[in-house]
């Protein structure tokens, strides 16, 4: 894998403390592992930036940005466009990700 592109993965999440693990473990089972996570925290009030905390303190693939006033998704996502070192960005919602595995 030494030529492959890097992708950014940018997952914007506000209270998916619930679904956030299930959406990482996801990701980290996929073959392709030339990655980095940008996480981004829109100031959640449930468990999500603990939880951003704990896999960022285990991956130093991911990395995570605090906002300490909802923003919204827009400007997550602009966030991870602006600091993205990949090749390819690529958008995941925690939600949506969570439901996939859930329904196989």
């Amino acid at each position: 894998m030494t030529n492959s592109p890097l992708v950014t993965i940018s997952i914007p999440a506000y209270n998916l403390g619930t679904y956030l693990q299930k959406t990482l473990q996801s990701i980290f089972e996929q073959t392709y592992q030339n990655f980095e996570i940008i996480l981004v925290d829109d100031a959640s009030t449930d468990s999500t930036a603990g939880t951003i905390r704990e896999a960022a303190q285990k991956d130093d693939r991911i990395r995570a940005h605090y906002y300490e006033k909802h923003e919204g998704v827009s400007k997550a996502r602009n966030f991870a466009i602006d600091n993205a070192k990949g090749d390819i960005i690529v958008f995941v919602t925690a939600m949506i990700c969570w439901l996939r595995i859930t329904l196989k």
